[in-house]
């Protein structure tokens, strides 16, 4: 497949998937490709561009031709060293693989060559009976037409059309719908393509068509190709190309999504996808969302160009505009908070945030769920803030023009790093503290394996302005920029290359959630990469390691992170419920993200009920869930405080393996003992029966390995849980 850019894309699982195969360095339009065998092919476009390959489209190499450097190849077609092809308005000939090329005839309505036999030729007015020596113009016209003989043919003008005397006489079929191109395999079979239908096929010579199962949001189907079983269309409208099989179509590019507004405001474009899978855009002062499983996008506004977006969970989010807008109901309604002039916003957790300026130094950064923002000066940034990017609680980097980049370790204090480039940069993506990747105007694209404290500048195979870069894990990633460039890394970002989309818009924003992705551009143009690549590896390995109660309807509780699966951690936190298994369709609060240790305050629970609690983890391929405590909220206040502070004991903490516990003056009859590793595993267990007030015991932990472990003391309604460390 060859397109605009200068490049060719191969396919070899029958067009499901492409790749770049060749980039012209002058970004000419190719128009025109030929392939008489599965080898050897030939690519045609401006400039007298004229390429071969003889190794089925796996290397290219360019032909000097003797045609110029304004003509121009529009079609082709060969036959061994023997081709022939349009060249603006006329045909021409060539007998030496088409190193020279011979004027033969003007073309009137010139388009593809129809060759139904090896000698005998169509195209236009013209046809040919030697294979292209000669080239004669006639009255008839064979534009529009392929011939399965030299007799028949079929030409879609004005509908569909067929003839048995070689062009002399059409005969129009009257089918009610308007077939505007058309392939057919013999005389009577055959497909069609409808403009604004898709695809339809024919058994009776296109006297009738019947309908195809076809995607939905077709717009302008522009042409139809077919070959060896399988037909293709492209949809000019909606920038998709078409796949049919076994007369079942599919989008093989992705689904784009018009958003169907009238003169939207502006042309910069943010995507965003909440937790839930809805999916948030931004244009102008216009904010759309699309929820999962729905077609229709619901709109709002705000009264400021939004700049950027940020969701914390699938209710809360923020924009950066003029001013700073919240929205705690899942978009319906925005308030706005503060007047910023905000170029980007990142939020760590529910609390803290920060937003950089958009044309002065300033980044604001709140810790109150941006209730207040203080405001600090950051001199070694440029003189506009236009990415902010934090892998974790306390560690964040900006990016900003002229070259600049800046990092905090301790999320107040930021210090300037050298890139060596002066480029606009546009974006900031770490995949973890260290590893990160930056783009910005130029093609320039940078990466560091060591927290900054070296940027590489990488080769990238475009010069165009690049906007915005996501990863789907910690080795694919994915840059969008002008002109439909798209680079896609498989190597966490050492490596780039052209990721084929059939688009010239401006693409300003990508985004991915759950291994599916999203890409944002100009003229409403919303991308859904449904045939991107699943992340590898697993689902991360999470912990719910101790829950404290903090009060009579409050607990503190803590999780860990011991895998992330291959894959960067999106999400974490707790969800709790009534009832066993919780999932974060419950209760849940989201605490940051990355691997390790985390902890969370949950308040206004209800008095004398039961609890069952487990941390989550949400990585590319999903969410997992640590081991399930149960807990439950006192019946009168201080209940729990004595219970855990007073009135049990755990000695020595670290210990050796021989451990103390006491416990006193608790309404504990009967309660059972539990210790588990950081895996969850429950690797001690002992009953316990008491007759008396008090309990003093020895637990012999000394065949377990040192490490950090969590202990149980769990009642008939009750659980305490602690850490207890071992070693040795």
């Amino acid at each position: 497949m060859v397109g605009t850019e200068g490049r060719i894309l191969r396919s070899v699982d029958s067009g499901r998937k492409w790749q770049v195969v060749y980039n012209d360095p002058k970004f000419r339009t190719f128009y025109s490709l030929f392939f008489f065998d599965s080898k050897t092919g030939y690519a045609g476009g401006e400039e007298g561009l004229l390429l071969k390959t003889i190794d089925g489209g796996i290397n290219w190499d360019i032909i000097p031709t003797n045609i110029g450097g304004l003509a121009y190849f529009n079609k082709l077609h060969f036959n061994g060293l023997k081709g022939n092809a349009v060249i603006g308005s006329s045909i021409s000939y060539t007998e030496d693989g088409g190193l020279n090329w011979i004027f033969k005839s003007v073309c009137e309505g010139c388009g593809d060559f129809t060759f139904p036999e090896p000698l005998f030729g169509y195209n236009g007015n013209c046809y040919t009976y030697d294979g292209g020596v000669t080239w004669t113009p006639t009255f008839r016209s064979y534009s529009n037409s392929v011939f399965i003989t030299k007799d028949i043919g079929f030409r879609t003008s004005s509908g569909v059309s067929r003839t048995r005397d070689g062009g002399i006489t059409w005969i129009r079929e009257g089918n009610p719908i308007t077939i505007d191109d058309a392939w057919f395999m013999d005389s009577l079979n055959g497909y069609g393509i409808s403009r604004n239908l898709g695809f339809f096929s024919t058994s009776d010579a296109g006297r009738n068509w019947a309908s195809l199962n076809n995607p939905n949001d077709i717009n302008n189907i522009d042409v139809i190709k077919y070959g060896h079983g399988i037909a293709f269309a492209y949809d000019s409208e909606c920038k998709n190309l078409l796949r049919l099989e076994n007369d079942k179509a599919e989008i093989v590019f992705g689904q784009i999504t018009s958003l169907n507004v009238p003169n939207p405001e502006g042309n910069s474009i943010n995507v965003n996808v909440t937790p839930d899978s809805s999916v948030f855009v931004s244009r102008g002062s216009y904010i759309y969302k699309l929820n999962k499983g729905e077609q229709k996008w619901t709109k709002n506004s705000v009264s400021s160009y939004i700049l950027d977006m940020f969701f914390i969970d699938k209710d809360t989010g923020y924009l950066a505009s003029h001013i700073l807008y919240k929205t705690i109901d899942g978009g319906k309604t925005w308030n706005s908070s503060k007047t910023i002039d905000a170029q980007t916003i990142f939020f760590t957790d529910a609390q803290t945030g920060y937003y950089g300026h958009e044309t002065g130094y300033q980044i604001g950064r709140t810790s109150n769920y941006g209730a207040s923002w203080s405001v600090q000066y950051v001199t070694s940034g440029g003189s506009g803030i236009r990415s902010i990017f934090f892998p974790d609680a306390s560690t964040g980097y900006m990016a900003s023009t002229n070259g600049k980049i800046s990092k905090c370790t301790n999320g107040i204090s930021w210090v300037g790093q050298t890139t060596g480039v002066s480029a606009t940069l546009n974006d900031i993506y770490f995949v973890d503290a260290n590893r990160g990747v930056v783009v910005g105007n130029s093609g320039t694209l940078l990466t560091t394996t060591n927290g900054g404290s070296q940027w590489n500048k990488v080769q990238v195979p475009t010069t165009v302005n690049l906007n915005s870069v996501y990863f789907a894990n910690k080795e694919i990633g994915y840059v969008v920029g002008n002109t439909g460039t798209v680079l896609v890394t498989f190597d966490s970002g050492e490596t780039w290359e052209i990721y084929p989309l059939p688009l010239l818009d401006n693409l300003y924003s990508v985004y991915f959630y759950n291994g599916l992705g999203y890409i944002a551009g100009e003229n409403n143009l919303v991308l859904e990469l449904n045939h991107i690549l699943k992340p590898s590896g697993e689902l991360p390995s999470v912990v719910t390691t101790h829950v404290l109660q903090d009060g009579e309807t409050s607990v503190n509780v803590e999780g860990n992170i011991t895998d992330d699966g291959g894959n960067i951690i999106i999400s974490r936190g707790f969800c709790w419920s009534t009832s066993p298994d919780p999932t974060i369709n419950d209760n849940k609060t989201t605490v940051g993200a990355g691997l390790g240790s985390f902890s969370s305050l949950l308040e206004n629970l209800t008095p004398n009920v039961t609890y069952y609690l487990r941390a989550y983890a949400t990585n590319g391929i999903g969410t997992s869930y640590g081991n399930e405590i149960s807990f439950s909220t006192a019946t009168n206040t201080g209940l729990y405080k004595n219970f855990i502070g007073n009135n049990i004991t755990i000695y020595p903490n670290p210990g050796n393996g021989k451990i103390k516990l006491d416990i006193k003056s608790l309404d504990l009859s009967y309660f059972e003992i539990k210790l588990m590793n950081v895996n969850g595993v429950i690797v001690y267990s002992k009953e316990v029966y008491k007759h008396s007030d008090t309990y003093n015991g020895t637990l012999d932990l000394e065949l377990l390995p040192s490490g950090i472990y969590t202990i149980q003391i769990v009642g008939e309604n009750n659980v305490y849980s602690d850490k207890l460390i071992i070693s040795k």
